[in-house]
């Protein structure tokens, strides 16, 4: 069986001080199974700055001896629909392998949504989106507390959003 071609859009931090490790940890096991193939690495802000997960993705890999490519994303969420490093790498990789990726969206959904924007045919050349969000210790981010939370995470009240949801949903309702 091929392994799975996994591109992760990250804002990890792992090794800064108070912030979680999870996305570095996913990098690390990512890079570690024989089951996926890391494409490569677009980061997005969120636990961290932009600038210092894109420093701290190249620590990771470092770490490991590891040269996935790693691209900068958008630096806050007012730089959705702004053409970026990650977005550019997003719609070349996709386009130019459709229904091979699977695209692990595991920070804020800036650089996807840019993607899906600037390339109708992106959700749909996806082999999949696997989407990470929420929390098991704040109801209201929670899953598992009710749909209203995978809206919020899902969407706000920006248009962009509302359109990335509809997508990435294709109109079915996600069952919690």
């Amino acid at each position: 069986m091929e392994p799975k071609r996994v591109i992760v859009d990250t804002d990890p931090a792992i090794g800064v001080r108070f912030r979680d490790l999870d996305d570095g940890l996913a990098i690390l096991m990512l890079l570690s199974s024989p089951e996926t193939t890391l494409e490569g690495i677009t980061v997005n802000f969120g636990n961290v700055g932009a600038s210092k997960g894109f420093q701290v993705a190249h620590e990771v890999l470092q770490l490991v001896g590891s040269n996935v490519p790693v691209y900068q994303g958008a630096a806050s969420r007012h730089d959705c629909g702004n053409i970026n490093p990650a977005v550019d790498y997003l719609i070349e990789t996709v386009r130019a392998n459709p229904g091979e990726i699977t695209l692990l969206a595991i920070a804020p959904l800036t650089n996807v949504a840019t993607a899906m924007m600037f390339d109708p045919d992106f959700a749909d050349n996806l082999k999949e989106l696997v989407i990470m969000g929420g929390t098991f210790n704040f109801p209201f981010f929670s899953f598992f507390f009710s749909q209203q939370c995978v809206f919020e995470i899902m969407i706000t009240r920006n248009e962009w959003q509302s359109q990335l949801y509809s997508i990435v949903t294709k109109g079915h309702d996600f069952p919690i």
